[in-house]
């Protein structure tokens, strides 16, 4: 494809280097080289090329010394997505403890950037999926479900926030395919039940997040 002909061609490795040498000194060229890196992810085969680069790495050193330019945070947050989402990339974000990062940043700025919520929430998402159960150390470590159950509570009131939500604590709360992993789902139960309560209260009409809730609230019955 062309995006892995880019890469191929050294290009991604050009834009991964002035990203490097302007990372404390232009936001605006740091958005230019996520937005361009994120275009070339967006194929699947390069996004599995890239992260055999220093990218991952580089995105969160971008993420804390702009941690004040939404801006260019926004891409950061598409460009970790669209990696993790297509690639082995989640096992790269955690060796370059990019998950405290994320959940600081998407706490930080969840009310001034619709962007930064939505691809947050989606990263948790992924990160709480069967395929990275072995990563639940992690979420425990960063106080990712404590941060996930604060976010539910401040957006009770928004039916597309609160399933993603929910959807990331049922995959926490579900037991693990391998029994060497952590059940987390005592872990859920505590912290968790009186904000699914709420938004059930809350959300009374609306049946996709009412189920949502009560898939949870099943799966933490099981145990």
């Amino acid at each position: 494809s062309v995006c892995q002909k880019i890469i191929e061609d050294k290009g991604a490795s050009c834009i991964l280097e002035i990203a490097k040498d302007y990372i404390d000194l232009s936001p605006s060229m740091m958005k230019a080289s996520v937005e361009a890196l994120n275009a070339i992810a967006s194929d699947s085969a390069a996004a599995h090329m890239l992260v055999q680069t220093n990218m991952m790495d580089l995105i969160v050193r971008v993420m804390k010394a702009m941690d004040y330019d939404i801006q260019v945070l926004e891409p950061c947050f598409e460009l970790l997505y669209t990696m993790c989402k297509s690639s082995n990339a989640m096992d790269k974000l955690v060796e370059v403890q990019g998950v405290p990062v994320i959940l600081t940043t998407l706490e930080a700025n969840d009310a001034s950037s619709k962007y930064i919520l939505t691809y947050g929430i989606r990263l948790v998402n992924l990160l709480s999926s069967t395929k990275n159960e072995k990563h639940r150390p992690v979420v425990v470590n960063t106080d990712a479900i404590e941060t996930l159950v604060r976010l539910l509570e401040d957006h009770t009131e928004e039916p597309k926030v609160c399933m993603e939500i929910l959807r990331a604590l049922s995959n926490l709360a579900a037991p693990p395919e391998d029994s060497s992993h952590l059940d987390l789902s005592h872990n859920v139960a505590d912290l968790s039940m009186h904000a699914v309560v709420n938004v059930i209260n809350q959300n009374s009409r609306n049946a996709k997040v009412v189920n949502a809730a009560l898939q949870l609230v099943g799966f933490l019955s099981f145990d």
